[in-house]
């Protein structure tokens, strides 16, 4: 019997200790895992973006195509994107109309980027986290290369002096009407740029039919991704708004 209760007790105490063992290892995974035991953020995480004003621009925001904040704004932040690339749209509403779009892709928690709109240009920039380090002259801490290489698609599209030939017939049409089924028989037949596609919705009088033809030409597009572009040739906030949402959708 008193051999019996030995041997209990042995396999008690062995049982205790692998249990303790175990619980020391599910820690010391969990803390390998952590972001704090080393700088790649885990799967789970997410990010957030942070967007200023580098010199009081105010400006609106689009992530992957949906819209951050409806009213112009000088600091916008935009919380829970994933590591993933994302499209951001930058629609300047002061001190000018302006689009501009790049595809970003985070690597750590908090990302800060500057809108600069360059009045020698007459553009707008979205500069990036390694731009905007450049620009403080601070070190890149992200462990990425500086320079910022965008993607670049070579594409065929209609030149720009055959759609200076159209611009011109547009001119001389003294109704939209007339106008929009030239223009619109154009695209149709013809490969277009976002900004060939612009410089031919410019030549209405009338903002309602720019915004008609302008959704119609979205289909014959060769670089929709460049689309928002067009919304430089409206008037109102409202209708800018308006055909924004369409490409969204």
């Amino acid at each position: 019997m008193q051999l019996i209760c030995e041997g209990i007790f042995i396999m008690k105490k062995s049982f205790i200790l692998a249990l303790v063992l175990m619980c020391f290892t599910s820690v010391a995974q969990q803390y390998d895992s952590h972001p704090h035991g080393n700088n790649r953020p885990i799967p789970n995480e997410s990010t957030t973006i942070v967007i200023k004003a580098a010199q009081g621009e105010q400006f609106m925001v689009y992530v992957d195509g949906n819209i951050v904040n409806r009213k112009p704004q000088q600091h916008v932040v935009v919380d829970h994107l994933d590591y993933s690339n994302h499209d951001i749209y930058v629609v300047l509403t002061s001190p000018q109309d302006k689009i501009t779009m790049v595809t970003f892709r985070p690597t750590s928690r908090r990302e800060e980027c500057l809108v600069h709109f360059d009045p020698r240009r007459n553009q707008v920039e979205l500069l990036l986290p390694e731009q905007v380090a450049q620009m403080k002259h601070l070190p890149n801490t992200m462990g990425r290369p500086v320079a910022h290489h965008p993607e670049v698609h070579v594409m065929v599209h209609c030149s720009d002096e055959e759609v200076t030939q159209m611009v011109e017939m547009l001119k001389s049409q003294s109704f939209d009407s007339t106008r929009e089924k030239l223009a619109l028989n154009y695209a149709e037949n013809h490969r277009l740029l976002a900004s060939q596609i612009l410089r031919l919705a410019q030549e209405f009088t009338f903002d309602s039919s720019k915004k008609e033809f302008l959704k119609k030409a979205y289909a014959f597009c060769v670089d929709p991704e460049n689309y928002a572009i067009v919304v430089n040739c409206l008037t109102f906030t409202t209708d800018k708004e308006e055909i924004l949402d369409f490409i969204n959708r």
